[in-house]
This record gives structure tokens, sequence and C-alpha cells, in this order.
């Protein structure tokens, strides 16, 4: 053992503070810094804090609520509690067959005769069919191998054949199974009641496991066994570390194989214990984190099942852990949120969190970013945040416009510097081409006439914030243009759509479609987008994500954005322009009950409704309105984000509708409906899942 020593001679002002050499008194052996007189005041002498093992990650000790906290799990999860657990090390991948292998073939002529061949898919492919008793083994037999000291003995003696119940050193400095305690603290990386080791839904983009439409927080696009992995004979397993690693740099913590663990399994006692390891007795052996063949249900992080020890599987295996001493220290371990656009177009807002402190005090904490990827402290611009765990955030000023910047998070302890995953964002263009800015302002948002249904009623004063918005709806070339680009960038779903001509507004595709083409389109710009799933942009499938309503990049309009742009700074009138309504100003189909429509040719327009359906016209057929908006009223209907649900009688800003719903807001009429439906406070609605030939939509970016 290696001493980093400090002398320091109190009480006598001649003397400093200083490092000195004592090579004589270096000890060979770990055990608690000896204490010396030197010359006549007592000195201290420190271990210099041992290096994280290669493959190994440290997992600091600290407490963690253990078990179902959503109420989903079976009795054995139960009840959620507060456990403690001291520091070790994990192994970042499951054990290999490559790795068994090469330990077997030492073991079995040093004195593990018994040890099992295994099984494995290949080499890199995690080690399965070994029972609990051949895992323990195993652990001895690569603690002796690299000159560790055992941890299970029977009799005294290292376990190396039997089955025989050992004996745990748990301070011994060999390999052993993780507590399920340990596991789970482990699996969770350091995130608080989550489902899963990144958060709350899962795919097969983060786990090899079997899709199941039955458990609603697995929104994989495809079901059944990985597709990726689904291949040859069984296991359908997938080599170690194949999807990203959780927050404490461990792969593969659900899915795969089931990992043993130590504990005999056995009912949650109350109350919050310090380092459990489980019944004192028991039939079966506890397992963890499902396996290639299992639904998502049985891939969260708290769930338990159990196997008899003397049988093996060909979905599990197990991962090693190692002893960690008082003084094992790593990098603190912080996350990157995500970037929001403040009051300003060069300011945003980054945030992060420290999760660990990694043993010793973070003494910093902050934002890096600069205009090259991966920026570190040293190397480009910081915004400093504190010094404890938990969320943070930093805002970024004096940003130059219309450029990329990269930026991630970062926290420091006596052991350096780590960072979260890098995002990117870019700052907003001083007046984007084909947008025009709708200024923050309040309006009467609604029916003013008394003319419509309940839906848009009652008549209020909604406040909305600054937003550009595209002055012609989406044309069927750009749609085209985008679409293009992005289906071989994981957008695999984007329909075609429809569109009588290029310069005529795309149809036929769904709420849905839309929110997709705008992360596209964001994206293909180098633009942050604003449609997440589980941090991740929504590329794919149907699932509801969460926007981020100050990003810089495309979205659709709230029908209160929607609204306020149409009515183009005029209060009190029906119409963009005015009261009353004829061909000359927009593409709808005229009637004659309505004694607003003032129109001398009744039904579609002439002039458009000429060849196949539908009857649209080129966008920017009509004058602009008053923001320089064209064909709010008219052509087609247009998606909006809110779900359709009756107005509450406040006095909102920034309003994003309900929380939930059945069907998404649609305005501005079209071709094929009268005069009354393109009134600026008429509202309709449709299902989100369903495309129309009449049904549309026009961009909006936040300022």
């Amino acid at each position: 053992m290696v001493w980093s020593v400090m002398v320091s001679v109190r009480g006598d002002p001649s003397f400093l503070t200083q490092p000195v050499t004592v090579s004589a008194l270096a000890e060979t052996s770990d055990g608690p810094a000896p204490v010396y007189q030197c010359l006549k005041d007592v000195v201290a002498i420190s271990k210099t804090a041992p290096a994280t093992p290669a493959g190994f990650a440290l997992i600091s000790a600290g407490t963690f609520q253990m078990g179902d906290s959503f109420g989903e799990g079976d009795a054995g999860e139960r009840p959620l509690r507060q456990v403690t657990v001291s520091a070790f090390y994990m192994a970042e991948r499951e054990t290999t067959k490559a790795l068994w292998d090469e330990v077997r073939a030492w073991g079995v002529s040093h004195g593990y005769t018994d040890l099992a061949v295994g099984g494995g898919k290949a080499s890199h492919h995690p080690v399965q069919n070994v029972t609990w008793f051949d895992v323990v083994k195993w652990c001895n037999a690569r603690s002796e191998k690299e000159g560790l000291v055992p941890c299970y003995t029977v009799g005294g003696t290292p376990m190396r054949t039997g089955t025989a119940i050992p004996v745990v050193h748990w301070t011994a400095k060999g390999y052993r199974l993780p507590t399920e305690a340990e596991w789970e603290k482990a699996a969770r990386g350091g995130l608080k009641e989550k489902r899963f080791p990144w958060g709350d839904t899962i795919t097969h983009s983060q786990v090899n496991y079997q899709s199941n439409e039955q458990f609603a927080p697995d929104i994989s696009p495809m079901r059944g066994f990985h597709p990726t992995y689904d291949i040859g004979d069984f296991p359908y397993t997938s080599p170690v570390g194949s999807f990203k690693a959780n927050e404490y740099g461990l792969y593969d913590m659900t899915g795969n194989v089931w990992e043993w663990c130590w504990d005999w399994y056995g009912t949650y006692p109350s109350g919050a214990p310090t380092d459990p390891q489980g019944s004192a007795l028991g039939l079966v052996r506890v397992q963890r984190g499902g396996s290639w063949g299992n639904y998502a249900y049985f891939c969260r992080v708290s769930t338990r099942d159990r196997c008899n020890p003397f049988l093996s599987d060909y979905a599990l295996g197990f991962r090693v852990v190692l002893f960690a001493d008082a003084s094992a220290r790593a990098a603190p371990i912080v996350t990157t949120g995500v970037a929001v656009a403040g009051d300003g177009a060069g300011v945003f807002t980054v945030s992060g969190s420290v999760i660990s402190e990694g043993g010793s005090p973070v003494t910093a904490r902050g934002v890096v970013y600069g205009l090259v990827p991966e920026p570190t402290t040293t190397s480009a611009m910081t915004s400093p945040s504190g010094t404890d765990t938990g969320d943070f955030s930093s805002t970024l000023a004096n940003l130059v416009l219309d450029t990329i910047y990269y930026a991630r998070a970062y926290a420091t302890n006596e052991v350096g510097t780590r960072y979260g995953a890098e995002i990117t964002f870019k700052t907003a263009s001083a007046s984007p081409v084909g947008f025009s800015l709708i200024p923050a302002g309040t309006f009467q948002m609604g029916d003013w006439f008394g003319e419509g249904d309940a839906g848009e009623r009652p008549l209020r004063q909604v406040t909305v914030s600054a937003f550009y918005m595209a002055q012609w709806e989406t044309t069927k070339s750009l749609w085209d243009e985008v679409r293009a680009w992005a289906v071989s960038r994981g957008y695999t779903d984007l329909p075609v759509g429809g569109g009588k001509a290029d310069t005529h507004p795309v149809h036929w595709i769904t709420w849905f479609d839309v929110i997709k083409w705008c992360n596209a389109r964001s994206e293909k710009d180098g633009l942050t987008p604003c449609y997440t799933v589980v941090g991740s942009p929504l590329r794919t499938g149907t699932a509801i994500p969460v926007v981020n309503w100050k990003g810089n990049g495309y979205r659709l309009p709230t029908e209160a954005e929607w609204e306020k742009a149409a009515r183009g700074g005029l209060n009190g009138k029906r119409f963009p322009w005015g009261d009353t309504i004829d061909h000359s100003l927009a593409n709808y189909n005229s009637s004659s009950t309505e004694t607003y429509d003032i129109s001398p040719t009744l039904g579609l327009h002439p002039t458009y409704a000429v060849g196949s359906w539908p009857n649209t016209s080129p966008v920017g057929s009509f004058a602009a309105n008053g923001y320089g908006l064209y064909d709010m009223m008219g052509n087609i209907y247009e998606w909006c984000w809110d779900w359709y649900g009756r107005y509450a009688p406040t006095v909102p800003t920034d309003p994003q509708g309900n929380s939930l719903g059945t069907s998404r807001v649609m305005r501005g009429g079209s071709f094929y409906y009268s005069g009354n439906y393109g009134r600026a406070g008429c509202r309709n609605r449709s299902n989100p899942v369903e495309p129309n030939y009449d049904v549309g939509f026009r961009m909006v970016r936040g300022q």
C-alpha cells in the first residue's frame, strides 16, 4: 500500500505544512491509517484512494427507495422501504461465456473440479445455464486466480466443490454475487422511483426483451422478440454492452439474461435496513433483471424472481461485485437535462442533475458548452451552478444567433470531473425565412357573436407569448423534401401523404405524422426537436410526447396561438379580415344560409373546384392577414396541439389545452366546409390517428 503523507507541526509558527518522504513507514496491507509521532506533535498518514478496478463501476454508498413505487408489482416487491447500502464495485457487464471459460479452465486444475461448462450463444454473449452454486464457486476460482481473498468459505476454507451453503466474508477482496439490495441500487443508476434504469417506458432501442402490448409502459413499435437478436437457436441473447449504459456505467441491468443474486428469496421486512442480505433460510435464490424472453413487466428494476439454486436456465446468468472500503472514491455522476430557450434570442437554460457524489463532496457543478462536440471545463465556456447534489440549471447568455451549440452538465470532486450526456441546441435566427413574428399579447378568445356551439364559450381573455408562425400551410413539396431526409434517419413510419400538386397543402396525414415530421424538420435544420419520449426525439410510433415549449425546433401551434395568429391583430371579428366572407377572400364552400356570406358564387370555389379531389388551392392564393399569414381560413383544416375539451372559465397565459382527451383540435375550416367553420373562434376536432383529405397543418417556432 502506498501512503500519501503530509507532515504538519502544530503550535510552532516556524514550521510550515509540507509533504515529506516517510518510506520507512510504508504499510504492505490495507488497514486503518496509522498515526505517528513527528517532532513534538502528531502526524496523520492517509492512504491514497484506490483506483476503480478495470471493468467495474463504483456504486457509492447511499440510501434509496427499494421496491415497487407504482403499485403494479406483486406482493413480493412490497413494502416500499428505505434501504442504505455501503459502497461497492459492480462489473459493468454481465459475465461473458469467454470469461467463464477462461476462469473455469484455470479452476478445474486447481481444485474446482465440478465447475459446469455453462452455455453461451457466443464468446461475447453472457454465460447462461449455470447454477447458483456454479456461480459462487466460479467467483472463488476467479478470486484465487487473480490472487484475491475468496469471499465464500465452507469450514474455514474456500468453497471449491459441492453444494454446501457457504459463509460469506463481506469485506474480503475477492469476487462475489451482489445482494439484491446492491443489485437494485445499481440498476436504478441513481434515478429515483423509475420503472427502468433510464425512465418509465421501454422499447427495443433500450434493451433486449420480448415486447408485448399488454403492459402500457411498453411503447416499442415492434412486438415480439428483439428483431436484431431473434436469430439462430435459443437463446436470443445479445452481446454484452449492446445498449446504452445507465448513469452508473452499467450495461444490461434489465433484459438479456436474468442475474443471480446472493439472497434467499423471502418477504421484505418493514423498516429501513442497512446492507440487507436477505432471509437467513430459504428454498430458492433471488434473480433480477428480466431477460431476452421476458415481457417488459419483468424488466422493471423492482421486479423479483427466484430459482432453485441447483437449477440452471438458458435465460439466467450473473455479474460480480467487489468490496469497496471507505476510502473508495470516484468522480461524481451527473446527467444532462434539456436546453430551453430563455428570454431573448441569445439566451438558453440547460438543466442537469448530480445523482452521486462519488464518495467525496462535489466542489463544482454546472454546464460546459461550446461550438465543438464534447466540450470540457478546460477547453470551452462554463456556467457554474453550485456544489450540491440534486437538480440544477445554468443560464447561458450572449450566445451567437443561428448557431449550433454543444453542451453537457459536469460535476467535480477531489477525484476529478465527470460529464453528462451531450446535447445540442441551435439559437434562433433573427427572422426565420417564411415565418411571421406573432407578438406577445392578450386577446379575447372564442365566439364574439353568440353564433357558435358551446365549445367556443366562454369568451375569455388569453395571454400568449411571442412566437413565429409559418406564413403558409405546409406544402406537399416541403413534406416530401423533409420525409425523404427523415425515412433513412429513424423516421421510418412517416407516410407519403397527399397533395393535389407540389404548391398545394399536404393532406391525408395524421396528427402523429405531423408532430414526427416537425421533429424531422427540426433535426434536418440543426434545431432541437420539440417532441420527446423518455428524453429522446419522437421519431416513430404513437406515444404521447413531452413538449419543449421553448425549444427552437418546429412544432404545432396551440389553439390559443392559432386563434391569436388567425385574428391578425383584429379583435372582435369573425374572420381574419373582418365580419363578412366571399370567394375573393378564401377557398371555402359558400352557403346562402349564412347571412355574413355575401359571395356572388355559391358552393365550392369556382376557380378550384376542378380536376380530381380534393379542391385545394395553391398556398398563398388569397391576401394575407395583418400578421402576413395566408389561408388562415379555408383551403384545409390545420392540426393544433391541444386535446379537444371545454374552455376553462379562467384567464390563462399560454394555455396548452386539456391534459387528456380522445380527439385533437383542428382549426380554420376547409374548401369543403361553409364559412361558419372558418370563423376565427370556431373549433373542430378529429381522432389523432386518422388522416383526412381536407386536414393539413402549418408550423410554429418559439421565439
